[in-house]
């Protein structure tokens, strides 16, 4: 029974986009500099059927990434889910303050 948990659990975790390699594949399209002051404030949220939920701390990050970048990161989504065809960009509400 375990080990079916396991695999249960791990074609889970399958299903998810890689984010991770998402990440990197930016960074090498769009250069350090890019991704170290923009896209890497891009927090994955969760994916859906056909789109993915990402977020970032403020508007004006979202506003910034959406109106330059997000049509470049859908289309590297797309390399690894073909089925993903928009990508909602949210504002994360919860403050970093310790």
């Amino acid at each position: 029974m375990s080990n079916n948990q396991n695999h249960n659990l791990s074609e889970k975790i399958e299903k998810n986009i890689k984010w991770e390699e998402i990440q990197i594949e930016l960074k090498e399209k769009f250069g350090r500099e890019i991704y170290e002051s923009w896209l890497k404030k891009i927090e994955f949220v969760d994916e859906f059927q056909n789109y993915i939920l990402i977020s970032v701390s403020t508007r004006f990050i979202r506003d910034w990434i959406t109106s330059r970048y997000l049509d470049q990161i859908l289309s590297i989504v797309k390399n690894y889910r073909t089925e993903i065809s928009r990508i909602e960009l949210t504002v994360n509400e919860v403050s970093k303050t310790s």
